[in-house]
């Protein structure tokens, strides 16, 4: 089974997502940056991404523009509350 790639480079959030996705047989692989997502879908496309918008390395949504144009499946959220 294909693998489903977390982005997110909040650790807590990563962890929560990653533990309910394998806890229901999904199997799961995660990247805190852009720089680990690119070399996570060069060994495997992954089944779905779901990406954070705001990253350290850059753009969240200009990777997902990168993976729609590859035929990735992408999901995107994030919020903003108080962060700068």
């Amino acid at each position: 089974m294909k693998k489903i790639l977390l982005i997110n480079d909040s650790d807590t959030y990563i962890w929560c997502l990653q533990k309910y996705l394998q806890r229901r047989g999904y199997p799961v692989e995660t990247a805190s940056t852009l720089k680990e997502a690119r070399a996570a879908i060069q060994e495997e496309v992954p089944l779905v991404i779901c990406c954070d918008l705001d990253l350290p390395d850059g753009s969240g949504m200009d990777f997902l523009d990168e993976a729609r144009a590859a035929d990735m499946e992408v999901l995107s959220g994030g919020s903003r509350s108080g962060r700068k």
